[in-house]
């Protein structure tokens, strides 16, 4: 799938990766392990295909099952949080970087985007 990316085809790596997720179904695996591990990548690379080819909703639904996943995957979060910001939902968007801010004290660009989002919108 990433030889598909590096190449400019995303839609043909989307197409892979789902295709790997397709084999995941159904797949208990244990929180940490390896399996786990794997799972919550592909999820985020597939999400971040997603999000590459404006397909935000679909990347909604991977990021959201990679923190699912991994919830500790700041990444993940990340992704997920912008994703949020793309389709307009700012407060969901907001907890994830609430989160992200406990995960990783201090970062600044996380902390800049929290006091964009917890600003209140005037009324009209």
């Amino acid at each position: 799938a990433l030889v598909f990316e590096e190449k400019g085809d995303l839609e043909k790596a989307v197409q892979q990766m789902e295709s790997i997720l397709d084999k995941l179904k159904g797949v208990s695996f244990q929180r940490g392990s390896d399996l786990a591990n794997a799972a919550t990548e592909i999820y985020f690379q597939t999400g971040r295909l997603y999000f590459n080819l404006n397909r935000t909703a679909e990347a909604i639904r991977m990021f959201e099952q990679s923190v699912i996943v991994n919830p500790n995957y700041a990444n993940a979060r990340y992704a997920l949080g912008l994703s949020y910001m793309a389709n307009k939902r700012n407060n969901d968007a907001l907890i994830q970087f609430q989160i992200i801010d406990q995960l990783i004290p201090g970062n600044e660009n996380i902390q800049a985007l929290i006091q964009q989002l917890a600003v209140p919108v005037p009324a009209l």
